[in-house]
């Protein structure tokens, strides 16, 4: 693994990228559902 890698910045990636122009509003329930991510790790 890359020693630069950041895990954090991954998954505020991945967390973005649920939403767009149609998707505006999650829930945290709704984003660990979609993303396998505890609910706690989101509310981070």
């Amino acid at each position: 693994m890359d020693q630069y890698f950041s895990k954090t910045l991954e998954k505020g990636l991945t967390l973005l990228n649920l939403f767009d122009q149609d998707q505006t509003r999650l829930s945290i329930p709704e984003m660990s559902k979609s993303t396998d991510m505890n609910k706690a790790s989101i509310y981070r």
